[in-house]
């Protein structure tokens, strides 16, 4: 048992290691399955999702795979828009302001800085947690002070 107890966490990450394989191999019979003109992007956002994950799983992995992780997003970068097109994600779920369906951006952009106003209060929120750990005098004081140049 204390054996057991002692590998939990390599157990654990073997369990996660495990599910992202499955889920690879997932992705990668769907690209065999795929229309051949579409293969070659779907390689490389797969083989992108792949480093992804090795990055985000081992760190010591994250600089060796840094540099295949930018060719691939330079492949993947003319394709990117019809990738999120045909993964047909909702307006609300991508939380864009700029990426609408409607092509209303402009209206959008308006709505949310109107959002913006609307939510903005002073003192802002949380301050109340913050508000014991602050030194008001020096605050009250560099107030007052006149800027300093950086001529």
């Amino acid at each position: 048992e204390e054996c057991l107890n002692s590998a939990g966490l390599e157990m654990l990450e073997a369990g996660q290691w495990m599910a992202t394989a499955s889920v690879m191999q997932c992705f990668l019979d769907a690209i065999a399955a795929a229309a051949s003109q579409l293969q070659p992007v779907l390689g490389s956002l797969c083989a992108l999702l792949g480093c992804h994950l090795l990055v985000r799983g081992a760190a010591r992995a994250a600089a060796e795979l840094r540099p295949t992780m930018l060719e691939l997003g330079r492949k993947l970068r003319p394709d990117a828009v019809a990738l999120v097109d045909a993964f047909d994600c909702d307006d609300r779920i991508l939380n864009s302001t700029l990426g609408r369906k409607d092509g209303k951006v402009y209206e959008a952009l308006y709505e949310a800085a109107q959002r913006g106003i609307q939510e903005f209060s002073d003192p802002f929120k949380g301050y109340e947690h913050l508000e014991p750990f602050l030194d008001k005098d020096f605050l009250r004081l560099r107030n007052t002070m006149p800027p300093i140049s950086k001529l």
